[in-house]
């Protein structure tokens, strides 16, 4: 449950009032729904809802952003049916040296559909972005999955079970031509070839480089990104 509150800095909530004033003008308003502009959740949100006499009820677009300090912040904005996550929907993570997004899609409040995920690292030597575009179904990873790793570009596929399957690898391109490349062959979860040296395999598939860097980035970082806006997503426990 929610509660609605006032907005205490003027200029925000003289920008609330006339936001929520172009959207009567407009018409853009459903019958039935009010608009909110203010204080939500230790952030502020704007969103259009449903009154009731219990819970209000979320049901049109939703923008989220909390501040927290030394500039970094948390922000999500998508849509709602009736409480329920709907459509696209993106979510960012803000930290002092590391910048988290996500751009996916929702059906019913679950996870369907294509999903970019972006980190970008930033240190004294540089930046380091991760970039994964891969796609759900039934709440698991199928298809396809692209990206890069640093200055490596990545390539792998996930079965209709969700499982690893093929040749999975990351190319980095160096000088003169020639590159340096690191492979893993799956066959339906189970690994069957890696480039990586007797010594420095991982001890059971489970924890494989490319199967332990993925599975953290879907059980954490999405987790955590998701976390932002809970409400309305069906429980999410995606792993390959």
């Amino acid at each position: 449950m929610f509660v609605i509150l006032r907005a205490e800095k003027k200029n925000s909530k003289n920008m609330c009032k006339i936001n929520g004033l172009m959207i009567r003008l407009t018409g853009r308003l459903p019958k039935g729904h009010r608009f909110y502009c203010g204080r939500y959740h230790r952030g502020r949100a704007k969103f259009i809802y449903i009154p009731t006499h219990g819970r209000h009820v979320l049901d049109g677009k939703f923008s989220y952003k909390r501040k927290l300090e030394h500039g970094r912040y948390r922000k999500a904005e998508g849509r709602y049916e009736r409480n329920i996550k709907t459509g696209k929907w993106s979510f960012v993570r803000s930290g002092r040296n590391t910048t988290i997004r996500l751009e996916a899609n929702f059906k019913n409040g679950a996870l369907d559909g294509d999903l970019l995920y972006t980190c970008e690292e930033r240190t004294i030597a540089g930046s380091m972005r991760t970039n994964l575009k891969m796609t759900i179904a039934d709440g698991k990873v199928k298809g396809a999955i692209e990206g890069k790793f640093g200055k490596g570009s990545f390539s792998g596929r996930c079965d209709d079970n969700g499982q690893p399957h093929g040749t999975w690898s990351v190319v980095i391109k160096k000088l003169l031509h020639s590159n340096d490349e690191l492979r893993e062959v799956w066959r339906h979860g189970n690994l069957v070839y890696t480039d990586l040296q007797e010594e420095e395999k991982y001890p059971n598939p489970e924890a494989s480089f490319f199967r332990a860097r993925f599975n953290y980035i879907l059980s954490e970082d999405i987790n955590r990104l998701l976390s932002i806006a809970p409400q309305g997503s069906r429980n999410i426990s995606l792993a390959i």
